[in-house]
């Protein structure tokens, strides 16, 4: 998985994530929330939900939910409702809504 940012002269990538890290008909979804802050959040091949974020410094990456936690072809979701806070929504491999949610 790559991103790709405009640093004022050109467009840059950066990959988040190695190859087949990504589910091919999974979800992906992102949210900020803040100026300096960046979460994705998408679904592997295993079926864990992975994530990156990034801090206004550097990318990080931890697995929100363990392998089959998430149908392969799921979609994904997420919503920032108030400042400092974030809530994912995903498939589960039975057809179950599975959620996460954080806040500082």
């Amino acid at each position: 998985m790559e991103a790709a940012w405009f640093d004022g002269n050109a467009w840059r990538r950066y990959q988040l994530s190695g190859h087949g890290s990504a589910s091919m008909t999974g979800g992906l979804t992102s949210l900020s929330r803040g100026d300096r802050h960046m979460e994705v959040w998408w679904i592997t091949p295993r079926g864990s939900v992975q994530a990156a974020w990034f801090d206004g410094g550097a990318w990080s990456q931890y697995e929100l939910a363990p392998p089959g936690s998430a149908a392969q072809n799921a979609a994904i979701t997420c919503v920032s409702r108030k400042a400092g806070t974030m809530e994912v929504w995903w498939i589960g491999p039975d057809g179950s809504i599975e959620d996460a949610y954080w806040h500082e």
